[in-house]
């Protein structure tokens, strides 16, 4: 049997909203308990510069995605907090 998928994005479900970019969280600690999964773990949602390095020690996630987390306004990026967020993410491994 052939994998379908290299890796797990576990991501917030938002009523009516298209994708990801909500800011919303889900609760982190289902990925936590009994953690047996066999795949990497690329963590999304509502991941911010504050929360990036706590979270990925709590999940034991090898990559996390950012996006409304980093951004200064509605779709544009905030290059001093995508700094902070990559250092912050870096500092956790």
């Amino acid at each position: 049997m052939r994998a379908i998928g290299d890796a797990i994005l576990p991501d917030a479900r938002v009523e009516g909203a298209e994708g990801g970019g909500t800011d919303r969280t889900f609760d982190w600690t289902l990925l936590v308990a009994g953690n047996s999964f066999t795949k990497p773990i690329v963590l999304a949602g509502g991941l911010t510069p504050t929360n990036v390095e706590s979270t990925i020690r709590a999940v034991c996630a090898q990559a996390v995605h950012a996006s409304s987390g980093v951004d200064a306004s509605t779709g544009m990026k905030d290059a001093p907090a995508m700094l902070d967020f990559v250092r912050r993410a870096k500092a956790a491994t």
